[in-house]
């Protein structure tokens, strides 16, 4: 019998995981923090409203072609 790596919280291990949109505007925030073009207070605003409304950004921006810069711009513009 096989044995399956677990993880009590994250379930399942799987090392081919794509990241989710939501982790990937998160990513996009966090390049722009170290960057210095976003004050700790806008990134931190914006990631607590993504994480409110990611099913939505999802649906509404994923598949657009520009859809992660379109979703990070929509962000921080909420956030302002």
């Amino acid at each position: 019998m096989k044995r399956i790596k677990e993880d009590m919280v994250a379930g399942p291990y799987n090392p081919d995981r794509r990241l989710s949109f939501g982790d990937e505007i998160e990513a996009e925030l966090g390049k722009r923090l170290q960057n210095g073009q976003l004050s700790p207070v806008i990134y931190n605003k914006a990631l607590d409203y993504m994480r409110r409304i990611e099913g939505q950004l999802t649906r509404i921006y994923r598949a657009e072609r520009h859809g992660l810069a379109s979703a990070v711009a929509f962000l921080i513009n909420k956030c302002r």
